[in-house]
Order: C-alpha cells, then structure tokens, then sequence
C-alpha cells in the first residue's frame, strides 16, 4: 500500500555503486581543480609582474589592483557559466523500467526529486548558446569594445589592451572549467546524498505507517471480538450460548480502552434497567464486570468493583459476601470522591453488612465492630441526601429498630 520494499533496496544499491564509482574518479578529478587553482595564481602573479613596469608605486598600485579585480569578475562570470553548464540531471523517469527517485508506485506516483534548478539550468545554457550563435559575428567588435575599456585601467596604449584581452580570456576559461569541474564533481553528489536521505526518510516513514496500520487493524479485530463476546453474553441463543468466563476475560483484556468503555456503559446499562423485575437478564452482566475488573489489574476504575457489587447483591440468590468484598474495593479505589451518586456504595455494603450479620438473623442486636460499621456506612448515606432510600428500606428499618439507632443519630 505504501510502497514497494525491493524496488527501494534496488534503488538504493544503484545509488551505493554509482557512490563507489564517484569515489574511484574523485582523486583524477581533484588532481584538475589543484592544476587549475595553480593556474589562477600563475594569472595573478603575471598581473603584477605587468604592474612591475610602471614606475610609481601609487600607479603600479592602481594598475595591480584594477587588473586582479578585472581577473576576479571574469573568473567569477567562467565560473557562473560552468556551474551552469554542469548542474546534473537528475536520474529519474515516469514510466517503464528505469528508476524513480524516490518509491511509492501502489500511489499512482513515485516520489521524484524538485528539477527546478536543472530546468533553469537547461534553460539559461540553451539560451546563452543560442545568443551566442546569433552574435558571433559581432563578437570581435564586442571584445575590443571591452578590452579598450580595461585597457584605460591598466596604463592604456596597445600593450594594455593587449593584456586586458589576455586577462579576459585566460580568467574567463579557467573559471568556466573550475565552476563545470567543481559542479560535476560535488554537486552531484550533494543532489545524490539528498535524494538518499530523503528516500531513507520516506521509505523509514512509511514502514512506520505500515506498522501503524497492521496494529490498528489489528485492535480493531480484537475490539469486535471482545463486543461480539459481550453481545452473545447478553443476548444468548440457541446456536451461540453465553460466553465462557475465561474467553470473556482474554477477549475483554485484550480491547482497547475505547472499547472496554462501550462494553462497560452497554453492561451498566442492562444492570441498571432490569435488577428490579429482570433478574436472570440482569445476571447475565456478572461475567461481563468481573472480567472488566480482572482487565484492570492496577484498580483505576472504581465503577467496574462498583457495579459488579450492585449485581451480586441484587441476584435472585444474593451473594452477600462477595457483594460486600466488591462494594468495599469500589469505595477504596473512588477515595474521598464526593461527586454525587457515588455513596450508593456505602448504602448498599450497608445493606450487605446487615444480611451478613449472624446477630441480626437472630434477632439480636449487632456486635459493636458491626454495629459500627453499619452506622458509619448509613451515616454517609444519609449525608449525600438518600434520607429516603434508608427510610424504605424494611431490613435497614428493622436494623435500626433491633440496635436502638434512630434516624437523628444517623445526622448527629
């Protein structure tokens, strides 16, 4: 999808040999530039010595420097030419076998490197050889028009334009053979490296995405198998019965947090709906919180305890202790949470508390540790205003009527 992995190593192995057999011509090459640095400084020093045969030192001066900065221009104008003339093409082509700079061929388009500079390039060159074709015939006029021009700098008479046409020529070749030598010689490979980085770049980026993707796709395989585990479970059939516990639990571990959010509000919202007049439903969301609490070995989400809870006091066989055990887990992780709803944890562990009171079931007041607990637990209760879910409850009432506890004591 992203590209295409034998096509890069290709690419990359033409680009590593073509490195070698760059590396193999730079000595010759460098070997040309120092001949022709020595030739500038020859150049140079012949200018002095032509200032030399002038007498006073202010015009042998004046006439040194107008000739090295005459040199300067030329040389720099050669060098502008063969920089021009020698900028390279870059290896690429659209279609059919030769290779792309750059890969991704499965996109329609492969990446290909910005020939701006060569297309102005080839621009320029064909233009300034065409120029010069058509002004050929003039150019011996042009010549002398400039070299009498120089000539007035550097002493005049014949022998100084002479010299000027010699400085011309000499410095305009050996800048025009510098800058296409120097341009051939390192510019190509300053575009080769680019490329390569910028290839490594992409082809690094898009194995990237390729993993990116291999793991959202992935998830989201394992996302659907986790919600068509909590949907058999709470819509079973004959064909597909509940899930099994232990699939439950890897199926649910494994989700995304996304997931287990959707599976927890969809199972809450079954419990909530049917633990009055649907209990066998309501039950059937028991697997599904237990394996939402073993999903979270660190005990960061209270509700999960907390719902788990409610469910197993409210079974149609009630599970008292393990009720007790949940609620209590759900009230440590929440901690000093006073965000409204939450107290219905200590209302029902109360009520947990008081079916598991061996006392009460004998119609005998509580133990003092019990009793304690009981009140501490309705205490909070009646504190977050459920005043009137304690009031109507019968076992709660007959609690508090077999241990003398009234409802004042409860708000002192």
């Amino acid at each position: 999808m992203f590209g295409n992995k034998d096509y890069n190593r290709k690419l990359l192995g033409r680009i590593r040999t073509m490195e070698r057999t760059e590396r193999e011509q730079t000595s010759d090459s460098n070997k040309a530039l120092r001949t022709l640095r020595t030739a500038m400084l020859a150049g140079a020093a012949a200018i002095a010595l032509y200032a030399l045969q002038f007498s006073a030192i202010s015009q042998k001066t004046a006439v040194a420097s107008v000739g090295l900065m005459v040199a300067g221009a030329f040389l720099l104008m050669g060098g502008v030419l063969g920089f021009i003339f020698g900028i390279p093409r870059t290896l690429q082509q659209e279609s059919g076998g030769a290779i792309k700079v750059g890969a991704s061929d499965s996109l329609g388009a492969g990446y290909l490197a910005n020939t701006n500079l060569e297309q102005i390039s080839d621009w320029l060159t064909k233009m300034l050889v065409g120029v010069g074709l058509t002004q050929l015939t003039a150019m011996p006029s042009h010549l002398r028009e400039v070299t009498s021009y120089i000539a007035e700098g550097i002493g005049g008479g014949r022998d100084a334009s002479i010299f000027a046409l010699s400085v011309l020529l000499y410095f305009s070749i050996i800048g025009f053979l510098f800058g296409y030598l120097w341009t051939r010689l390192f510019l190509a490979g300053a575009f080769r490296q680019a490329d390569q980085t910028a290839l490594g770049t992409l082809s690094a980026r898009m194995e990237q995405a390729n993993r990116d993707i291999e793991e959202i796709k992935k998830q989201t395989k394992l996302d659907a198998e986790a919600q068509n585990l909590v949907d058999r479970q709470l819509n079973p059939s004959f064909e597909l019965p509940p899930a099994p516990q232990p699939e439950l639990d890897e199926a649910i571990a494994a989700a995304s947090p996304e997931a287990k959010a959707k599976i927890f509000y969809q199972t809450w919202k079954v419990r909530g709906e049917n633990w009055r007049n649907n209990k066998q439903l309501m039950e059937k969301t028991i697997p599904i919180f237990r394996a939402l609490v073993k999903s979270d070995p660190d005990g960061r989400y209270h509700m999960n305890h907390g719902q788990l809870g409610f469910a197993l006091k409210d079974k149609v066989t009630p599970e008292w202790e393990n009720a007790l055990t949940e609620l209590s887990c759900a009230i440590d992780i929440r901690g000093g949470n006073k965000e409204e709803g939450w107290r219905y944890y200590e209302f029902n562990r109360a009520i947990c508390r008081i079916n598991l009171d061996e006392d009460f079931r004998s119609n005998q007041a509580s133990a003092p540790p019990v009793r304690k607990a009981i009140v501490a637990d309705l205490k909070e209760a009646i504190a977050h205003d459920f005043t009137d879910l304690v009031s109507a409850n019968e076992n709660i009432q007959a609690w508090m009527q077999l241990n003398q506890v009234s409802m004042e004591d409860m708000v002192a």
